[in-house]
C-alpha cells in the first residue's frame, strides 16, 4: 500500500546481496522477488526496488521503504524474512552469500508514485 503525505519522512531498509559465483541467475532473481514481495505485505510498506549488478559486480540491492523505522525493523526481524534468507542457501549450493543491511530513517518524501515492473531477459542478451 502506498500513502501520499507530502513532506513526510520515511525509513529505507537496504539489503545488498552478493550472488555467489555459478548461482543460477533465474532462480536467484526469483528468490529476490519473493523477498521483495514478502516485505511489501508488512505494515507500513511504502515502496521497493531491486537494483541488478552492473559490470563485473555480483551485488544485488533491494531497497524497501517503510513509514517508520519500527516497521522496517519488524520486517527485518520477521520469521518470514529469516526463512527466506535461510532458503537462499538451497539455491546457492549451501554457500551463504554475503549480505549487508542498513536502515536509514528521516528520508523526506515529496509525494508518492507506485510502480511495479518485472521483466525477463533472455540468456545471452543481458548487455
Amino acid at each position: 500500500m502506498t500513502e501520499a503525505h507530502s513532506g513526510a519522512e520515511i525509513t529505507a531498509f537496504v539489503t545488498r546481496i552478493e550472488a555467489p559465483e555459478g548461482v543460477d541467475t533465474q532462480v536467484f532473481t526469483n528468490w529476490l522477488v519473493q523477498l521483495m514481495m514478502a516485505g511489501a505485505r508488512f505494515s507500513g510498506f511504502w515502496s521497493g526496488e531491486m537494483i541488478a549488478p552492473h559490470g563485473k559486480s555480483r551485488e544485488w540491492s533491494i531497497i524497501q521503504r517503510f513509514s517508520t523505522e519500527q516497521c522496517a525493523v519488524t520486517w527485518k526481524q520477521s520469521i518470514e524474512r529469516q526463512r527466506l534468507l535461510e532458503a537462499l542457501r538451497t539455491h546457492t549450493n549451501g554457500v551463504a552469500p554475503e549480505i549487508f543491511e542498513d536502515i536509514s530513517s528521516g528520508i523526506e518524501t515529496g509525494g508518492s508514485v507506485a510502480t511495479a515492473i518485472i521483466t525477463d531477459v533472455k540468456p545471452e542478451t543481458e548487455e
